[in-house]
């Protein structure tokens, strides 16, 4: 009967070396196995955020092509440049003032300089200035030179900078 209990017994060791084996080999390829699913999943989940940022970042290009576009309205083009002389000499009128456009010049098809110089009221030739402020465009009152003339008589030289597409294209 002692060989029977050694038998059982070393019977029951090797069962429990196979089991322990089997335990640590499940284990080991186990931890692999979510290790490659963690590895997986950390790819898909990067995948997933570059595919929104690219989504976000052709929303923001259509987005500032809508700007660009909506800007361009404010800004003198080649076909414009009559129509926005005329109408500063117009604001010039509406005040009261006697108008000379001195220069009109383009600096690298990128913005227009205008110098004009207008002569009336005091009161006249600040309206005018704040009229230029609010132009339907993108200008900049670069130089005012205030002289007095004579007799209530004042002369401004203004000088005007707008950006401009002076060949038409953004």
């Amino acid at each position: 009967m002692k060989n029977n209990e050694r038998t059982i017994l070393i019977s029951a060791r090797i069962v429990a070396l196979v089991a322990v084996g089997f335990f640590a080999g499940a284990t080991f390829f186990g931890w692999r196995s979510h290790d490659a699913l963690g590895v997986v999943a950390k790819e898909y989940r990067e995948l997933v955020a570059q595919e929104e940022h690219i989504i976000a970042l052709r929303a923001l290009a259509r987005a500032s092509e809508e700007d660009w576009q909506a800007l361009g309205a404010y800004i003198v083009r080649r076909s414009d440049i009559v129509a926005y002389l005329e109408n500063i000499e117009r604001i010039a009128r509406n005040a009261g003032l006697a108008s000379k456009v001195q220069t009109v010049e383009s600096a690298k098809d990128t913005s227009l300089s205008l110098r004009l110089e207008v002569r009336g009221t005091f009161a006249g030739v600040m309206l005018m200035l704040y009229r230029l402020e609010t132009l339907p465009y993108v200008a900049f009152v670069n130089v005012v030179n205030l002289e007095y003339v004579d007799d209530g008589v004042w002369a401004a030289y203004i000088e005007l900078i707008a950006p401009a597409y002076v060949n038409d294209q953004p």
